[in-house]
């Protein structure tokens, strides 16, 4: 524990651990980033800690070769080794799956991904993209059905591979700032949500739920990117389905979001 000092009226400070100070390069006049988290303040130095990692595909159904690769890059990892091995998966392929990551490196054995990303990543944005995106579906399924283009939904599957890749990188986002919590758990939901949507949609996809659905959506959406109660979806309009059952605790996580703002 460490006791704040009044330097002035209106200032506090608190000193910093001595280790980490020297572990950091830290010096009067040294440039520090302070942000608001959900349990406290996260401290962080200009220069971000490098973390990487390395997987061995050749030990790895192709199954777990994806959710590998998924867990390394949304732990922040900035430099992934991939160790080929496994002939049935097109590693090259995979990582256009994961923004902000690039081959650096390949080799008949292995492949290296590090990261470009920008030191600013708005987590509204690549939020905003992954409700565009699932209202994309929505509205390319109805031109399906009016159209009677059933390879489409065959397909549909393809789109969500995309969609997920907005997901874990807002995932990517919230482990790096440390804002985990609510923040977390209202992109894991967009994430079930579409995926729900797209095992819907191999079914048998009716278009007066899916006009329904796309009307509350898009009302959900309009909360986030900009909050009204006049955008709140009436727990009334209810359909006894689990896509608007998701849907619900989007909003409810949607309110959680706000009052932490």
């Amino acid at each position: 524990m460490r006791k704040a000092i009044q330097l002035s009226e209106s200032t506090l400070v608190v000193s910093l651990p001595a280790k980490w100070v020297k572990a950091k390069g830290i010096v009067k006049g040294s440039e520090l980033r302070v942000e608001e988290a959900d349990e406290g303040l996260l401290i962080s130095s200009s220069t971000n800690e490098f973390r990487e990692s390395t997987i061995d595909f050749g030990k790895l159904s192709p199954r777990l070769c994806w959710a590998s690769l998924d867990a390394a890059y949304i732990a922040g990892n900035k430099r992934i080794t991939i160790i080929k091995g496994n002939e049935t998966v097109d590693v090259t392929k995979m990582t256009r799956y994961f923004p902000g990551m690039i081959i650096v490196e390949e080799k008949r054995n292995t492949l290296v991904l590090e990261s470009i990303e920008s030191e600013e990543i708005n987590f509204d944005i690549l939020v905003g993209r992954i409700y565009n995106l699932t209202l994309d579906i929505i509205s390319d399924s109805l031109n399906a059905i009016k159209e009677k283009d059933k390879s489409f939904f065959t397909r549909v599957k393809h789109r969500d591979y995309t969609l997920n890749s907005y997901v874990s990188m807002a995932l990517r986002y919230s482990m790096q700032k440390r804002i985990l919590g609510a923040h977390f758990a209202y992109v894991k939901t967009l994430e079930m949500f579409a995926d729900k949507l797209c095992k819907y949609l191999q079914e048998k996809p009716n278009t007066n739920f899916l006009l329904k659905l796309q009307q509350y959506y898009e009302r959900v959406r309009k909360l986030h990117m900009n909050f009204s109660e006049e955008n709140l979806v009436s727990l009334s309009a209810r359909e006894d389905h689990e896509l608007f059952d998701l849907l619900f605790e989007i909003q409810e996580l949607e309110l959680l979001l706000n009052e932490m703002r």
